[in-house]
């Protein structure tokens, strides 16, 4: 019983799917295809509640502390996805995420293989808008850019980066070169 009370607990008071006009195929065992159609999913007010032991782990410590988050409470205000299937190959792509430390807007295309046993995502060209809000965010931005030596393009606070790549290992274009997202191994 102790060991319950120490879980994260997520609470998701609102969630909303909309479907208008998609075209499937599925044999129900292990094959599904979305040919064509809007398929939209929205949240609103996560609550993600950490126990309060997690400060005494480092790396939690830490990422919270940058987040700007002290009472082991994250409030993510809204999540959209919005996913415009063009074919079997081409999705149009909007995702908005609002939370008190970033409001974050991705939009572009993506290309997919829906093999159901080798599923793959492509970013093609995909816009990301970030909008760091925490202090210890923009900090975490602005020291990632000083080990990768780079310098993200700017319109005041916000980020605009377009990236591209498998969906597990994307890309950032940048004005004469391409820099991967997250650390290569």
């Amino acid at each position: 019983n102790n060991k319950l009370n120490q879980l994260i607990k997520i609470e998701l008071p609102e969630i909303v799917f909309n479907l208008s006009e998609v075209w499937f195929e599925t044999n129900f065992s292990d094959y599904f295809m979305i040919h064509k159609g809007l398929v939209e999913i929205n949240f609103k007010n996560i609550e993600i509640k950490f126990p309060s032991n997690i400060r005494q782990e480092p790396y939690f410590e830490k990422i919270l502390n940058k987040l700007g988050i002290w009472n082991n409470l994250i409030l993510i205000k809204k999540v959209s996805f919005n996913f415009d299937f063009i074919n079997e190959k081409v999705v149009e792509i909007k995702i908005d995420i609002h939370t008190p430390f970033v409001k974050t807007s991705l939009y572009g295309g993506i290309l997919i293989d829906q093999n159901i046993n080798n599923f793959k995502i492509n970013l093609k060209n995909v816009n990301a808008d970030i909008n760091p809000i925490s202090l210890g965010l923009k900090t975490l931005i602005h020291n990632w850019e000083s080990k990768k030596n780079i310098e993200l393009m700017r319109k005041d606070d916000l980020i605009t980066v377009q990236l591209n790549g498998d969906i597990s290992q994307p890309m950032i274009r940048l004005p004469n070169k391409y820099i991967y997202l997250f650390e290569m191994e």
